[in-house]
């Protein structure tokens, strides 16, 4: 447990002795594994998704793909510093019989900006989904955000874990994801980034306890179309599988706050 505090507790220190402000076009919480470390102003909403194929078989004879088409994350701006934020996807597993696509849990959540360039992310998952989509049972996920950087280019650090029961072995299931993006400007509507990550899956406890770890990668660009729309698009890999994720993001925001709101 003390390794695992330390990890948020680093992010926060270092934010705070390289804080400068960002550009606004870094406030989607996409292309990148990495969500950014700010919250939407109040009134505002924003409506991210990112359609992902992932290549999980590739022998000379055939190539198997899962995939989200498309996960959608809703953000909208309650009050300075807070946000509450709902995400579901549509999911393709070629396994699964009768149908390969099916909905994914439904998470409600919140973020929550304690410093001005660092916020504490954190969803509750629902089994809402369909049979072989769903977690089956309640699950968690919590994370720390943190950005270093100027206007021009920056770095995003996030650490975080999922609380889970594995549907298949039914056993307590944690997941911690470390992520790790820098990000540049090369001019006023477009951004390229370049992320690596390390997963680690702790299954069962005690003696029974079982750990993998999945490292990765991933590449890509952001770029606003108007003032309220951008699309990106990302190549990685996670472990030894490739992944391509294409993005579009909207939203509406507000012109003008409230006296004594912001």
């Amino acid at each position: 447990m003390k390794k695992a505090l330390k990890r948020p507790i680093i992010l926060i220190i270092l934010a705070q002795c390289f804080y400068q402000p960002l550009l606004a076009q870094l406030n989607t919480d996409r292309p990148s594994q990495s969500d950014n470390s700010y919250t939407l102003k109040p009134g505002s909403f924003q409506h991210e998704n990112g359609f992902q194929i992932n290549a999980v078989e590739n022998t000379p004879t055939k190539v198997n793909y899962t995939g989200t088409l498309p996960y959608s994350l809703f953000r909208l701006g309650v009050r300075k510093g807070f946000e509450l934020r709902m995400a579901t996807a549509i999911l393709r597993d070629p396994e699964n019989a009768p149908s390969p696509f099916g909905f994914a849990d439904v998470e409600l959540g919140t973020k929550i900006q304690i410093l001005k360039n660092v916020a504490w992310i954190s969803h509750l998952g629902l089994p809402t989904g369909n049979s072989k989509f769903s977690n089956g049972k309640l699950f968690s996920a919590h994370k720390v955000s943190a950005t270093i950087g100027s206007e021009r280019s920056a770095f995003i650090f996030n650490s975080g874990v999922r609380f889970s029961t594995n549907p298949v072995t039914n056993q307590r299931e944690q997941i911690w994801l470390t992520t790790i993006v820098g990000s540049r400007n090369i001019n006023k509507s477009t951004s390229v980034f370049g992320e690596v990550f390390i997963s680690q899956n702790a299954l069962g406890k005690g003696a029974n306890r079982i750990t993998t770890w999945q490292p990765g990668f991933d590449v890509g660009f952001a770029s606003k179309l108007s003032d309220n729309s951008q699309i990106d698009f990302s190549y990685g890999y996670i472990k030894d599988a490739p992944f391509v994720n294409l993005g579009f993001s909207w939203g509406v925001f507000t012109k003008k706050i409230s006296k004594g709101v912001d």
